[in-house]
Order: C-alpha cells, then sequence, then structure tokens
C-alpha cells in the first residue's frame, strides 16, 4: 500500500482554468463530464436496522441501511495529487429518504477519509445513495429473504478524469479522481456527488447450468451368448451324408447294368 494521506501535509493546490482542474506539480489536468457512466456491483449485503429516539417528544422512528463492499466494474478511483495507489472497491450504504426528502432520492455521494488514529480508522472511501422508501423496501425485503445477493448500481457522477482519457472509448476501462478543493488547500478531497441511473438486484440466485457427462453414453449393445459347437459331431454328419449320396449312385448304376444284359439276353 501507498504512504497514508495524513502523513502528507496537504494536499497539492489546485486551480480551475477554463473548465479544467490543473493541480500543482502536475502537467496533464483534469475534466469533468465525461460521457460515461460509473457502474458498481455491489456483494456482501448486509442489512441494518436502527431505532432513533426524539429527544423532544420521544417518538421511536424506525430506519435501516444496506451496505457491501462496492466492486469498480473496469475503472478505478483515487485521490488526484495525492500518491496513493488506485482501488477498484470502496464501501457501499444504501439509505431509504422519505417523500419528504424527495429531493434526495436516487443521489450518491462517493468521498474520502484519511487515517485518524483517535477514531481507529485507516484511509477509507465511501460510496452512499439514497433510494425513496418503497425501493428500499422492496430491496429489504427480498434480502431478507434470501433473494437479493448482490446489486448492480450505475450512475452519472461530478468525479473527474484526466483530460487524455475524455476520449477513451467506452469500453475501455479510465481512472476516476477525487480531487482537491480550489477554494483552499485541504487535506481530505472534496466529495463528488452524482445522480443514480439505474438500481438491479436479481430475486434468486442464479442457477447453475447443468455440466455435460465426461463421457457419452454408449448405445445399448446386443449381448449374444457364445455357443460352443461340437466340429467332431458335424464331421461325421458330413460323412454320413456324402456316404448316402455315393450309395445311391452305385445302386442307380447297378440297376442300369442290370437292366442292359437282361435286354442283350433277350435279343440272343
Amino acid at each position: 500500500m501507498g504512504a497514508r494521506l495524513s502523513e502528507k501535509k496537504k494536499l497539492p493546490r489546485a486551480q480551475l482554468h477554463e473548465g479544467k482542474l490543473h493541480i500543482e506539480g502536475e502537467k496533464e489536468p483534469y475534466v469533468q463530464g465525461a460521457i460515461r457512466t460509473l457502474w458498481l456491483i455491489v456483494r456482501n449485503l448486509q442489512h441494518h436496522r436502527t431505532f432513533e429516539i426524539d429527544d423532544d417528544d420521544r417518538k421511536v422512528r424506525q430506519g435501516g441501511r444496506i451496505r457491501g463492499m462496492a466492486a469498480i466494474e473496469r475503472d478505478t478511483l483515487t485521490v488526484a495529487g495525492s500518491g496513493l495507489p488506485q482501488v477498484r472497491q470502496i464501501p457501499f450504504f444504501l439509505r431509504p429518504m422519505p417523500e419528504e426528502e424527495a429531493k434526495l432520492h436516487w443521489q450518491m455521494s462517493i468521498g474520502f477519509l484519511p487515517h485518524d488514529w483517535e477514531i481507529g480508522n485507516d484511509d477509507e472511501y465511501y460510496c452512499e445513495c439514497y433510494a425513496p422508501e418503497p425501493v428500499f423496501n422492496e430491496l429489504a425485503k427480498a434480502y431478507l429473504m434470501g433473494k437479493a445477493e448482490e446489486l448492480r448500481i450505475g450512475a452519472k457522477t461530478s468525479l473527474w478524469v484526466r483530460h487524455f482519457d475524455w476520449y477513451a472509448p467506452v469500453g475501455v476501462g479510465v481512472t476516476w479522481y477525487l480531487v482537491p478543493s480550489t477554494d483552499r488547500q485541504s487535506d481530505i478531497p472534496d466529495h463528488a456527488d452524482g445522480t443514480i441511473t439505474r438500481l438491479s438486484w436479481s430475486d434468486g440466485p442464479m442457477e447453475e447450468p447443468e455440466q455435460p457427462p465426461d463421457e457419452e453414453e454408449e448405445e445399448p449393445r446386443l449381448q449374444v451368448a457364445e455357443q460352443k459347437v461340437d466340429t467332431a459331431a458335424a464331421y461325421r454328419a458330413a460323412h454320413l451324408a456324402v456316404l448316402g449320396k455315393v450309395s445311391s449312385s452305385l445302386l442307380a448304376i447297378l440297376v442300369t447294368l442290370i437292366v442292359l444284359a437282361v435286354i442283350l439276353l433277350l435279343k440272343h
């Protein structure tokens, strides 16, 4: 892992000029508004319930959230000018918002919290999303029934990319950046906002395709029982058949000779 952000004094200064962000010590500027969608696959889902008691009326309000680990599809994320390594996974949180907070429906916030030894956390990114209560409740119900195993989320965000990545094809991965504030030098980058354009999950585990058998089944073959043949008996039978034919022929010749002899005697 690279150096912690808190071990550096400050993030470098950033200045916005003609729509491009220039960071101190870097030649290539950063730009926003790339025609790309940030795609997240959220796994290891957990459902958390909360009960909050109001200090004034002591009414109990029930809330909740769904958390997991979001894998960034194809792309990576880091803090511009920080020297931190690029990451592909960030903690994810989804919270329900009532109709009174409709302005937060389908909103996303991506940020970075540096290491803090007093709190006990390490450098950590986060992605927090807000969904209408009916959608959240439907997802929570599917999760509690053991159906929803992962989420797929697409969003348009205010994250930055390097200028040379502006023209990268959609199928080519890029690095998204959280950038330092342009108002003052700070040790924490500005968070990025986003609008969710797609939220989906499967209502059941994916079925494993049936594996073909290792060997094809052979067609059934007729089993023919072997029979032993008595060759000696067959030879004797054939021999007797031949002798019978020879005897018949000799008898016919003998009868013919006798008839001829009788005829000759009668003539004389």
